[in-house]
């Protein structure tokens, strides 16, 4: 599959990974299919494989009160979160870029730091937490080459956060070609 649109060249996209997920394993490399399909925290797992802590640089945060869905609204008139993230080794390589938006009214409780990874502040809470991956998506995107700073595909994961079988959060992930050349 090779559509190109508008900034990027989309290789290919499951978005019905429920009935495909056996499919889904003969497109990933090795390499991504543990932090394309694991369900903990993306950052511990990312800190086991690169040995050593990674940062979080925040890109933007802001408040907003609906959520669009080419350009249909699917959420509206609720106090919701949208955050762009970075996650940067020690070394300053960037290996991730995440962005979300999550309804601030159930974190509030949770005493979320500016720089502290959602995900790791979900598992210290503790929190019954259902994660539903619906997208796994690769492509190719000069503005990620540049801010990678290395030509070769993107990886990315779309999925939502559920507590007490309601959504709380809305993330999408885009892994950078660096974290091929890590063991996994």
């Amino acid at each position: 599959m090779n559509k190109y649109k508008g900034r990027y060249c989309l290789l290919w996209s499951n978005n019905n990974l429920r009935l495909n997920i056996r499919k889904v394993y003969r497109y990933l490399p090795t390499q991504s299919s543990l932090l394309l399909l694991s369900d903990g925290s993306f950052t511990k797992v990312l800190d086991s494989i690169v040995s050593q802590v990674t940062n979080t640089q925040i890109v933007n945060q802001r408040d907003t009160q609906s959520l669009y869905y080419n350009q249909e609204v699917i959420v509206n008139n609720i106090n919701l979160k949208y955050r762009n993230k970075w996650l940067i080794s020690k070394t300053g390589q960037k290996l991730l870029f995440a962005t979300s938006l999550y309804k601030s009214i159930i974190l509030e409780d949770l005493q979320l730091e500016i720089v502290t990874p959602i995900g790791k502040v979900l598992i210290n809470s503790e929190l019954n937490l259902y994660r539903n991956l619906y997208r796994i998506s690769c492509f190719c995107s000069k503005w990620f080459e540049q801010k990678f700073g290395l030509q070769g595909y993107v990886w990315s994961r779309r999925y939502t956060l559920y507590h007490k079988h309601l959504p709380i959060i809305f993330v999408q992930e885009f892994f950078s070609p660096n974290l091929n050349k890590y063991s996994i």
